[in-house]
């Protein structure tokens, strides 16, 4: 349930064959439903009744959001734009879900307007205040947090004292008085991180949660009957993918009490990052004596979190030769460049590769997650082409970039 590398040359190829790539097209990513819906399918079978919501800023090309909402879920938007983007998108207000730690006066004013129904998730107490001051009748759910380990990397934690989001527990009784006093908060929100390998400290302060969750409903009858456990599946970058099911069934048998709650999730890297790959062309092949490097048309721009966290972060890589036949055969270690104007500017460094050369391509494996999603406009480059593929046809998703929409987005109206 991965894109292989013998697969995505036989894509490189189709591409070729179709004459996809333009002569600017020194990259582009993929993208396939498929395969993406695999994994949707996979989460839905293991909890048909929760309400599920991918991660619009995991991947936020709105044919990908349609397709989403034509699927039946829903999306979770980290900004207002994101909620906009789903709107616009297909998806009822209803199936949306904001979060983000920074919502505005005036964008909950325009929610109540234009989004009457969507939920929204407030990132404190503090921000539930103002939000109930603004919108009297609308009901929210209330971010939380415990102290406890969440990914084992560190820019991907958001549980704890320390994390920039939700009102942290620290007395259950204080805050089982602060929620009862809030009679329009009605659900949770526990997300403790991405990339959590280890469930057991997640499913410790679900505990917690849900203890909370109790103590409120014995007070107040079926004030919080949602329960949002957030994201933060994770993904194996160096084998086969991780199934959903184990954990569902960890929740199952360590905390059944949550399936008495409307149940919410939030997973993106999880439905997405499989399902894509990366190509970009050898633009040049250097040799250093004791650093072997090569260049290519994508760095830190689409691979951010791998340029700047590169110990956190990994992808398989291959080469294939300009008919897109995979090359095999002895690697040797080089470093993977990118076209940015700055030192730190690589892929990844000491990455085995057999035999590249000038014009092959670089074929660069689960990138559907985080990676042009987080596009840096570094040195002014196109965003490049995005080609999909859907029952059996290859199509042009997204274009490369013009040069206007670069001049328009820097001279701004």
């Amino acid at each position: 349930m991965r894109i292989s590398a013998h697969q995505q040359a036989r894509f490189l190829q189709a591409i070729l064959k179709e004459n996809l790539l333009a002569e600017t097209d020194e990259s582009f990513h993929f993208f396939d439903f498929d395969l993406f819906d695999s994994f949707l399918n996979q989460v839905k079978s293991a909890m048909p009744k929760a309400k599920h919501a991918v991660a619009i800023k995991t991947n936020p090309l709105p044919q990908v959001l349609q397709h989403i909402a034509e699927k039946g879920f829903s999306a979770e938007a980290a900004s207002f734009q994101e909620v906009q983007l789903a709107l616009d998108s297909g998806f009822e207000a209803e199936n949306i879900i904001f979060d983000g730690p920074a919502k505005t006066q005036t964008e909950i004013l325009a929610l109540k307007s234009i989004a009457p129904e969507v939920y929204i998730n407030a990132d404190c107490l503090e921000e539930a205040d103002e939000i109930n001051a603004l919108w009297p009748e609308k009901k929210l759910g209330l971010r939380i947090g415990f102290e406890g380990k969440g990914s084992e990397i560190s820019s991907m934690n958001v549980s704890g004292q320390t994390s920039k989001f939700g009102e942290f527990i620290k007395d259950l009784d204080q805050a089982v008085d602060q929620i009862l006093n809030r009679p329009f908060i009605r659900g949770l929100h526990l997300h403790a991180g991405s990339q959590i390998n280890d469930f057991s400290p997640f499913v410790f302060m679900l505990k917690k949660g849900l203890d909370l969750a109790s103590r409120v409903n014995s007070k107040s009858v079926n004030q919080i009957l949602n329960f949002d456990i957030g994201g933060g599946h994770p993904v194996n970058y160096k084998g086969d993918p991780f199934s959903f099911s184990g954990f569902s069934d960890l929740l199952k048998s360590e905390s059944p009490e949550l399936f008495n709650f409307q149940v919410l999730t939030e997973y993106g890297r999880f439905y997405h990052a499989h399902a894509g790959f990366t190509c970009s062309r050898i633009h040049r092949v250097k040799n250093r004596g004791k650093s072997r490097q090569i260049i290519v048309h994508l760095g830190a721009d689409s691979f951010l979190r791998e340029a700047y966290n590169p110990e956190d972060w990994y992808h398989d890589m291959a080469v294939a030769d300009e008919q897109g036949n995979l090359k095999s055969g002895p690697g040797m270690p080089f470093d993977i460049g990118g076209p940015l104007c700055f030192g730190g500017d690589y892929l990844t460094k000491n990455q085995d590769l057999p035999n590249p050369r000038k014009g092959d391509y670089l074929l660069i494996s689960d990138t559907g997650a985080n990676t042009f999603a987080l596009w840096s406009r570094h040195c002014s480059r196109p965003f490049p082409k995005v080609i999909g593929y859907k029952n059996g046809e290859i199509f042009i998703l997204r274009s490369q970039e013009e040069y206007r929409e670069i001049y328009n987005f820097w001279k701004g109206k």
